[in-house]
């Protein structure tokens, strides 16, 4: 963003003539506050700045650089996207939108623009998402600035193709139909995605089997909520079995971290853990204090995408399929003392 603001300022004579009247007080103070709080910024999130350097740097690495080609790690994630747009009827947003885009800086509209450059920054996300690239869920980086904006510059597109039929008085009967087909047939690319969804509710009888399970603890006990526990790492129930049913029920995927809690401020201590995720508990440090208290299952409608995976370990661009799930798992009561 604070290059897009630069480049903001660069378009505006009047802005330029403004700064360089005074370049002492307009540029080199503004720069001396600046770099002051990015020197306190990095030396307060110095650990931060490390790791995320430590990443980039892990992801040039030569290892990396032999398996994909600089190339094809720049072009294979937008690629992807572009992909997902085209599975979910949005591509023609996108081209339509970025035609219009490039119309306006060409004729010099800046004006028109000003949302393109708010949300230029983000169209990095087209490199790299910060994000799995599971889809649909990963639309969701999109949906606040990019596809908003694509969107809104796709129907102006209309509207001035709209005005240019108008002054040219060319706006008859037959242009009307023509106009409002194609703007239909955009449409039309979101009605495969949308109707075989339009009835489905993910995770429909969750909160139902949430409210089964939660009748096995009373309030002055604490259960801890293994993340797969619901069979969808997304949707844990830790959250509703707080808030919605009033029981003391948190995340819980370290076992050592069972040493932090003062057990002595609950009557019983439970984990509720999947049968896949059975040998983990079962094998580490606290296994010995595990207490079979009963079985569970949770039966869930979701969507479910192909495991293949490609070279990029990425799920194929195909739409999900509803399937009805079913997981098992135990109850385990903690001891408190060994």
């Amino acid at each position: 963003f604070f290059f897009t603001g630069i480049a903001l300022l660069a378009f505006s004579p009047k802005i330029k003539e403004f700064i360089l009247k005074d370049a002492l007080k307009n540029i080199l103070l503004p720069l001396i506050v600046f770099g002051a709080f990015l020197s306190f910024n990095t030396i307060q999130n110095f650990y931060f700045y490390k790791e995320v350097g430590r990443v980039i740097f892990s992801n040039l690495s030569f290892e990396k650089a032999a398996e994909f080609s600089f190339a094809e790690k720049i072009t294979a994630p937008g690629m992807r996207v572009l992909g997902v747009f085209f599975l979910y009827g949005l591509i023609n947003f996108f081209v339509l939108g970025i035609i219009e885009i490039i119309t306006l800086i060409r004729n010099k509209k800046y004006i028109l623009l000003a949302p393109f450059f708010f949300a230029a920054p983000t169209f990095v996300y087209f490199i790299d998402s910060h994000i799995s690239s599971d889809h649909p869920w990963m639309l969701r980086r999109f949906m606040f600035s990019l596809l908003p904006v694509l969107i809104f510059y796709a129907v102006f597109a209309f509207y001035e193709w709209e005005e240019k039929l108008k002054k040219q008085k060319r706006w008859n009967f037959n242009k009307k139909i023509i106009f409002s087909a194609v703007f239909l047939l955009l449409l039309a690319f979101n009605i495969r995605p949308t109707s075989a969804y339009f009835t489905f509710s993910e995770n429909k009888n969750l909160l139902a089997e949430t409210e089964s399970l939660a009748k096995n603890f009373q309030d002055g006990d604490l259960a801890l909520i293994d993340r797969m526990s619901s069979g969808d790492g997304w949707a844990m129930i830790s959250g509703p079995l707080d808030f919605l049913f009033g029981k003391n029920a948190v995340y819980f995927f370290n076992p050592d971290d069972l040493e932090k809690i003062r057990a002595e401020k609950f009557n019983d201590i439970y984990l509720i853990v999947p049968e896949n995720r059975l040998d983990f508990y079962t094998k580490s440090a606290i296994g010995g204090r595990l207490e079979e208290y009963k079985n569970y299952s949770v039966i869930a409608k979701r969507l479910k995408i192909s495991d293949a995976k490609n070279k990029h370990d990425q799920t194929p661009i195909k739409l999900p399929v509803p399937e009805k799930t079913e997981i098992h798992g135990k109850i385990f009561k903690i001891k408190k003392d060994i």
